[in-house]
């Protein structure tokens, strides 16, 4: 007897959790910066660099690690 993965409902929704805490803590960060700079648009922009170049780097660790 094979025990089944996941099923694509649990997988849809786990994706779904996982954008919005992401956008949940993208949304904590750019609260904070706002507060430091008073501006929301380098607030945003700095979040925006940031998220991004740690998505770029996980993408890059994780693409190596499966090699």
């Amino acid at each position: 007897m094979e025990i089944g993965g996941a099923g694509r409902r649990s997988r849809i929704i786990g994706g779904i959790s996982y954008v919005l805490l992401f956008a949940a803590v993208c949304a904590v960060l750019v609260a904070l910066f706002v507060r430091f700079t008073g501006n929301m648009r380098l607030a945003i922009l700095l979040v925006l660099f940031m998220v991004s170049y740690m998505v770029l780097m996980g993408w890059w660790a994780s693409r190596s690690a499966s090699r």
